[in-house]
């Protein structure tokens, strides 16, 4: 017979774009084609804006403006970190990042960014992204983002935004960069980070790109691109689920952790149920001795697996 022990087991974070923006249209709002959203799933929105030279956007000339609300789609997003988020290029640019999870109401539909009353952006460079295996307490979904930690330069063709120590191992970064010029921004590959979406424009000329790591709790996200411009970065740490105790066989005895005598015992398929309830220290790698031909005799055996 065998014995347990509890360990933690967490379920990894899992991440996918669910739409995006690109567009160098000068408006006051800007619609994410339509999509399905569910209940009790984190999303993440990163937005970026601009304000063309000489150009007023309605806070002055070569001011850029910031987005006021994303809605839509049973979803209204809360924006995360600073007001504003992170201004670069003189006044010119800004990226912000919203999150929003509800239990109920999410569905099909269009989600659409605002900007601030009164002003437009000369364009929107956008990702809406999808993340499971996340926390899902706070309003909003705001536990399930630990921190936010943006920067921000000109004249550089890299850029890296530096991340406090994670406060957990098993959570994962995810990061969007913005930078002047129509061109392909590579995500860094040097420390594993996967590329979730590319965007880019040419009247405004901008381009974009959101990264996340799925293996490590890096501290160090960074983009690069060819031609030298301003460019700006906002980086999340996402909060794993809880963990669960579960446990896992570790040693030998020489008694069994429960005997089946007055437990009723059903196997259908790969479920096995019982009549009353086990030992809470059995679980995964414990083994069933049963009778499967009802003549009192064991001949069978059902390992517990997850």
């Amino acid at each position: 017979m065998v014995v347990f022990a509890s360990s933690l087991a967490y379920a990894a974070i899992g991440t996918s774009l669910v739409t995006s923006i690109a567009d160098d249209t000068d408006t006051s709002s800007y619609g994410f084609p339509s999509a399905t959203y569910s209940n009790n799933v984190l999303y993440i929105a990163f937005t970026a804006t601009s304000c063309a030279s000489g150009q007023d956007c309605g806070l002055g000339v070569d001011v850029v403006a910031a987005v006021e609300s994303v809605t839509g789609a049973g979803l209204t997003f809360t924006e995360i970190g600073t007001p504003g988020g992170v201004v670069y290029s003189t006044n010119g640019r800004r990226i912000q990042a919203w999150r929003a999870l509800v239990t109920s109401g999410a569905t099909t539909g269009a989600v659409t960014v605002t900007m601030q009353t009164g002003t437009i952006s000369a364009s929107m460079g956008a990702a809406m992204l999808e993340f499971t295996g996340t926390k899902t307490s706070g309003t909003n979904g705001a536990d399930a983002v630990v921190q936010w930690p943006t920067n921000s330069a000109s004249g550089i063709t890299s850029l890296t935004v530096n991340m406090a120590a994670f406060a957990d191992s098993n959570n994962r970064p995810v990061a969007f960069f913005s930078h002047r010029a129509n061109e392909s921004t590579t995500h860094d590959t040097a420390e594993g980070y996967t590329e979730l979406w590319e965007g880019m424009h040419g009247s405004v000329m901008m381009g974009y790109m959101a990264e996340w790591n799925a293996t490590a709790a890096n501290t160090t996200p960074s983009a690069s691109w060819a031609t030298s411009a301003s460019g700006g970065g906002f980086a999340l740490e996402i909060a794993n689920a809880s963990a669960v105790a579960l446990y896992r066989s570790v040693g030998i005895t020489a008694t069994a952790l429960e005997s089946g005598t007055g437990n009723a015992l059903t196997i259908s398929g790969s479920t096995a149920t019982f009549g009353s309830g086990l030992s809470t220290n059995i679980g995964v790698g414990d083994v069933i001795e049963y009778d499967s031909n009802g003549d009192s005799t064991i001949d069978s055996l059902a390992f517990v697996h997850g």
